[in-house]
């Protein structure tokens, strides 16, 4: 089975127009808020600006109305996460962000999204990413559910677990040739815990 991550490969501007013209709405307030988010949301990428602080989280706040997966850590389910990871495109709780940052930067590349400053590069990877797109992909490897909703006496283990299998790099992999622009599809890799020798 061979699955195409097609609208994480548009460019920004494409994904905004369909993100506009898609997202469902209940009446004619609810889609000119949307379009209005979508509106500041392209307005930051299109601008070639630093984030940092309030406007961080501004533009972050955006992102969860396109991907409400994002308003709740990506590991554990915590709400509000306030850490990311910019291999993954995703978003994860300050006890889970500990565990990313022991797994090392080229496994996790841990930012806050409010203490860090974000660079055009790494707002447009964030956009790209989200946290419904990597968990989408992780259950088309077969991941047990006990992986997507890790309880807090399991953190350390399943998190590192979960990040050192094939299906995780792969899906980082494919990450990163889109943030560099390279042309990349996405298909399942069988989710296997690799055994301590």
């Amino acid at each position: 089975m061979r699955t195409t991550v097609g609208l994480r490969s548009l460019p920004i501007a494409s994904l905004l127009q369909i993100f506009t013209s898609a997202a469902p709405h209940s009446g004619d307030a609810e889609l000119q808020e949307t379009q209005l988010s979508m509106a500041a949301l392209a307005q930051a990428l299109a601008s070639e600006t630093t984030l940092y602080g309030a406007e961080a989280v501004k533009f972050f706040n955006e992102l969860a109305k396109t991907d409400p997966a994002n308003k709740l850590c990506v590991d554990c389910g915590a709400h509000n996460p306030i850490w990311a990871s910019l291999s993954y495109g995703t978003y994860f709780c300050l006890e889970c962000s500990g565990v990313h940052r022991s797994l090392g930067v080229h496994i996790s590349f841990v930012r806050s999204v409010n203490m860090d400053s974000w660079n055009t590069e790494q707002q447009q990877k964030m956009a790209r990413g989200g946290n419904s797109g990597l968990v989408d992909y992780l259950r088309q490897c077969q991941m047990p559910e006990a992986y997507h909703r890790i309880p807090e006496s399991e953190a350390r283990r399943q998190i590192a677990e979960k990040y050192h299998t094939e299906s995780a790099t792969a899906y980082r992999e494919h990450m990163g040739r889109l943030a560099r622009g390279e042309p990349t599809s996405l298909v399942p890799v069988m989710f296997e815990v690799k055994t301590a020798p």
